[in-house]
C-alpha cells in the first residue's frame, strides 16, 4: 500500500511539473492598470516576438533589476520590433500602490497584474524577475529565471537570433 501511495505521489509531482513547464503561453485573466481584465494570450503580439517579464514590486532589488533589464532591451533592440510586457505579481489590494511605480518607471511598456498568481502557477515561476521570450504563435522560446549582470545582453542576443529565424 505504501508503495502504491509513493507511486501515485511521484506521478502527480511529475505531471504537475510537466504542466508547469508547458511550451505554450497559457490563457489566464490578468488585470490592466485601468482595472479591466484581459486574457494573457491576447496580450502577445501576432507580428513579432514578445518579452514577458514577471516582477515582484514588494522587493526593491526586483524593481531595480527589471528596470535595468527593460532599459537594456529598449536600448539594444530599438531597431527590432519587440513587444515588452511587464507583469506585476503582488498581494491583492496592492495594485493602487504599484500604479505610480509603473507610471514613473515603465513608461511605454504594457504592465499588467497577476493578482492571484494564477499565471505564475501555470508557468512554474518561483523567483523574480522571470523573463519569457515568446514567438508570434504563443510558443515559449526561452525562459530565464532571476537576473544577473549580463543576462540582459544574452536575452537580447537570443531575441536577435529569433528575429532572424522569423524573416
Amino acid at each position: 500500500m505504501r508503495q502504491l501511495v509513493t507511486i501515485f505521489t511521484l506521478y502527480f509531482i511529475f505531471l504537475s511539473s510537466a504542466i508547469a513547464q508547458t511550451n505554450i503561453f497559457p490563457n489566464v485573466l490578468l488585470e490592466t492598470l485601468d482595472g479591466k481584465f484581459v486574457n494573457s494570450a491576447k496580450i502577445l503580439s501576432n507580428d513579432t516576438v514578445s518579452i514577458v517579464v514577471f516582477w515582484n514590486p514588494d522587493f526593491d532589488r526586483s524593481l531595480d533589476q527589471i528596470d535595468l533589464m527593460l532599459q537594456t532591451i529598449q536600448d539594444s533592440l530599438s531597431a527590432h520590433p519587440v513587444k515588452t510586457i511587464a507583469i506585476a505579481v503582488s498581494e491583492p489590494g496592492k495594485s493602487a500602490l504599484i500604479k505610480p511605480i509603473v507610471m514613473s518607471r515603465f513608461d511605454g511598456i504594457n504592465c499588467l497584474f497577476d493578482k492571484n498568481r494564477e499565471l505564475v502557477r501555470h508557468l512554474g515561476i518561483n523567483e523574480f524577475p522571470y523573463t519569457f521570450l515568446i514567438d508570434q504563435e504563443g510558443k515559449i522560446i526561452c525562459r530565464r529565471p532571476g537576473f544577473c549582470l549580463g543576462a540582459d545582453v544574452m536575452l537580447c542576443k537570443e531575441i536577435r537570433q529569433c528575429m532572424q529565424k522569423l524573416k
